[in-house]
């Protein structure tokens, strides 16, 4: 489950630093230290979020820490 948060964090961290480059927020220094602050001070909380929707939604299909693949029975011919 671990390995799943930290592609959730990535994906936040990209999805909020191009919102901000977006809104001219990386112009001077000042504005770059300010959304910088912005930036990790909600990252934090919004992949907080997700990684427990994520984490409900594996529960709900009782998930038990692997995933079933169906492997077909080959035939010798």
């Amino acid at each position: 489950m671990r390995y799943n948060a930290i592609f959730i964090f990535l994906d936040q961290l990209a999805t909020m630093r191009n919102a901000q480059e977006t809104r001219l927020g990386y112009v001077g220094s000042k504005s770059t230290y300010k959304s910088l602050g912005m930036l990790f001070s909600n990252l934090f909380f919004r992949s907080l979020d997700k990684s427990e929707t994520l984490q409900c939604s594996l529960d709900s299909r009782c998930y038990q820490g692997y995933l079933p693949v169906y492997k077909p029975k080959r035939s010798n011919k």
